[in-house]
């Protein structure tokens, strides 16, 4: 009994260690795997913000890939309907000034009187004036001025660019902005959408694709339609003052040209109808000096024949620029152009074709006709301007001086020794140096706070402060071995500033002046048409040019620093012949506003009588030479040729071949806008940016009587003159010099 009690004890004790051993392990086992379970929700944690931060980021990411996509998506929609970029060139927000925003010149359709059979207009009381009627439809002429016309890329040293010419106006910094095409365009497209043209003829198109896509821009967004609505015909001239600007921009279109635009939703093409040629033929004319000369301008027309929707009538619509020089020559071509293209249209009429021809004319109507003997007497005078002055140079400066500052007429600064070397004035005694700048017109140099300038038309070394308050002055004369006590401004040696000069005279003989030779520091000699040889002698302050031959007689003397020479040229009895000789660096002896004016009449088919028509020329005749009288050429008879030809070319400009009449009354071609003025006067159409005060006509619409004009885009030329008379136009209100014309045509 008892050994089993024992046993019973012992087992027991052996079975209470094996269950503690258990629970240990399982403790431990426990403990393992809650730190595992902590460790790894640590982990899962960590992991699980990791994910949200990289969902987070990734909605991001693709969130500003959809905006990019979208911009691009809205590009590429944009892109699709634009060329060279109209569409930005018509946002506002790229062609806007500084300080404001462009705003086109609001414009108006005013009706016109009807005038009576007999072609009168009733009075106030008893007039009536058309009305309007949906078969209607409007064509505008509008000389939109080539980009690269505008002035901003003209090369003032180019001799064909006067002083107050584009170059000076485009540099303006109150102009500049509105010259810029980006800025233009809107106010061009503006101009014919917003005053509902149907047809538009532009002449000086250098943006041809442009203007095409910009119409069909601006008519899409205000009709809200995809499809296009504007067509355009375009022939670039066959040679362009723009393709020989050496400052065009790359990128720029070389060449300009006239285009004819219509509206497709009221006028279909004639695809069968076909120009033979679009250029004018070359001319050949026998010019002032007597030589046959070939003239080729480039200009061309353009045509294209449309069948009106609503009334299913058909009209050719033709338009050109003339040629634009204001000259004998100038009219020339012009007369020889009309006639070409007289014949041509009339072609066409023929063949059951209403004519509307729109046209830069560059030639004035009879209303305007130049009076020759109240002319200003700059456009009077039909000879060259002499060529400015004789300029001073940097080497008329150079070397050694004495010097001294004057102050009211009172002497009272030190005379001291100076040298005029390299752009720049040093004392002598001092070693201070002061630099020299110069401008086209003259030098300056800031000396002790005191600014001089020396004009480089002056004969004297005299500089001249700038300072109105503090007239002082520095007076400089030649280094000699004596100092002086008072100070004389000393003369300019200008000798050398002839040196390799090529001149012209007012009647077209060259005078080629030789190289300076410094050994002979006071002559210098020049050849009269490549052989006959002349001496220029310097004596004091006078210039003294003789002939080399003793048997060619005369000489002639500088008159001050202006190239015009007073002669003397052998004898008349006693007394020898005396006349001025005037100098040009130019061939111009263009009659520049002095010829007769034809090409509007031939048009217009403005006939007068022979008695008349005699008189009109032998007066032009009279008075184009008139202001010629006290000038003559050493060089003998030249002057007698050269009228002898000038002559010539008058009898040719009015001469009309009876072919060339007979086309021109054919045609019957009508002024719209001058039959739809009270005044019956054709309108001012051009504001000259270098002249803006005397603005001219040169554009038109005339159409065949088949077509009435009813009404017309009313001008404002009067307010333009009001508001642009420091700078003519282009405007910040108006995009050209040439103002559009509109007319509201019905077919009769």
């Amino acid at each position: 009994m008892v050994r089993n009690s024992t046993h019973d004890v012992e087992s027991g004790t052996s079975s209470n260690r094996k269950k503690g051993k258990t629970s240990l392990g399982l403790i431990i086992a426990l403990a393992v795997a809650l730190v595992a379970a902590i460790v790894f929700m640590s982990v899962f944690i960590v992991y699980q913000q990791k994910y949200v931060a990289a969902q987070n980021e990734l909605a991001l990411h693709n969130k500003t890939l959809e905006e990019e996509k979208e911009k691009v998506k809205a590009q590429k929609l944009k892109l699709k309907s634009l060329t060279n970029l109209t569409g930005e060139m018509l946002d506002t927000a790229t062609s806007k000034r500084p300080d404001a925003e462009a705003v086109l010149m609001k414009r108006e359709i005013k009706y016109g009187p009807i005038i009576q059979a007999d072609g009168s207009i009733p009075d106030v009381a008893g007039r009536k004036f058309y009305a309007h009627d949906d078969n209607d439809f409007n064509i505008m002429q509008f000389n939109m001025l080539a980009d690269g016309l505008c002035g901003l890329y003209d090369d003032p040293e180019d001799p064909k660019i006067s002083i107050k010419g584009t170059f000076n106006y485009a540099m303006n910094k109150k102009n500049q902005h509105t010259l810029y095409w980006r800025y233009r365009l809107p106010l061009i497209i503006a101009e014919i959408i917003e005053n509902e043209a149907d047809i538009v003829t532009i002449q000086e198109n250098d943006h041809p694709d442009v203007i095409e896509s910009a119409l069909n821009v601006r008519a899409k967004k205000d009709s809200k339609s995809e499809e296009n609505i504007w067509k355009c015909e375009y022939v670039a001239r066959t040679q362009s003052p723009i393709e020989n600007m050496a400052n065009l921009p790359f990128g720029k279109n070389k060449k300009d040209g006239s285009t004819i635009c219509w509206d497709i939703t009221k006028f279909t093409q004639d695809e069968k109808f076909e120009q033979e040629e679009s250029a004018y033929s070359d001319y050949e004319i026998t010019n002032e000096n007597g030589l046959k000369e070939t003239l080729s301008n480039g200009n061309i027309y353009v045509a294209v024949k449309l069948n009106h929707t609503a009334t299913e009538k058909n009209i050719v619509v033709v338009t050109t620029q003339l040629e634009s020089e204001k000259t004998l020559t100038g009219e020339n071509i012009r007369i020889h152009q009309m006639k070409e293209l007289m014949k041509k249209m009339n072609e066409w009429k023929k063949n059951d074709s209403n004519i509307i021809f729109t046209s830069d004319l560059n030639a004035i109507p009879e209303q305007n006709a130049r009076d020759l003997q109240i002319m200003p007497a700059e456009n009077k005078r039909c000879v060259n301007k002499p060529y400015e002055k004789l300029f001073l140079e940097q080497f008329n400066l150079a070397g050694e001086w004495y010097c001294q500052q004057t102050e009211k007429d009172k002497i009272d600064g030190d005379i001291y020794k100076a040298e005029f070397k390299d752009s720049s004035f040093t004392k002598t005694d001092s070693k201070k140096s002061y630099d020299i700048t110069s401008s086209s017109h003259k030098f300056r140099m800031s000396i002790d706070e005191t600014v001089y300038e020396l004009r480089r038309t002056s004969e004297e070394n005299e500089w001249k402060s700038t300072d109105e308050n503090n007239k002082k002055e520095l007076k400089c004369q030649k280094f000699t071995a004596d100092k002086p006590t008072t100070v004389v401004a000393g003369i300019f040696d200008l000798i050398q500033n002839f040196s390799g000069k090529t001149f012209y005279d007012s009647f077209s003989q060259k005078y080629v002046i030789d190289q300076y030779d410094t050994t002979k520091p006071t002559t210098i000699t020049m050849k009269i048409n490549d052989t006959d040889k002349w001496t220029i002698t310097k004596t004091d302050d006078t210039y003294t040019a003789t002939p080399i031959s003793a048997e060619t007689k005369g000489s002639c003397i500088l008159m001050g620093q202006s190239y015009v020479w007073r002669c003397e040229n052998g004898l008349i009895g006693e007394q020898k012949l005396k006349f001025h000789m005037k100098w040009s660096q130019k061939l111009e002896n263009t009659y520049k506003y002095n010829y007769p004016d034809v090409v509007y009449k031939y048009v217009t088919n403005f006939v007068t009588d022979a008695k008349t028509e005699k008189a009109e020329v032998d007066f032009v005749k009279t008075n184009i030479l008139k202001s010629d009288e006290n000038f003559d050429s050493v060089v003998k008879d030249a002057k007698t040729k050269y009228i002898k030809h000038v002559n010539e070319i008058v009898d040719n400009i009015v001469a009309v071949a009876e072919e060339d009449k007979k086309n021109s009354t054919e045609m019957g071609l009508i002024s719209s806008q001058k039959k739809l003025s009270l005044d019956q006067k054709e309108p001012l159409t051009v504001l000259s940016k270098s002249n803006p005060q005397t603005p001219s006509t040169e554009d038109y619409i005339f159409a065949t009587k088949e077509l009435t004009p009813v009404a017309h885009l009313s001008y404002f030329l009067d307010e333009m003159l009001a508001t642009n008379v420091e700078g003519g136009a282009p405007s910040f209100n108006y995009p050209s010099n040439h103002v559009a014309l509109m007319t509201r045509y019905r077919f009769a």
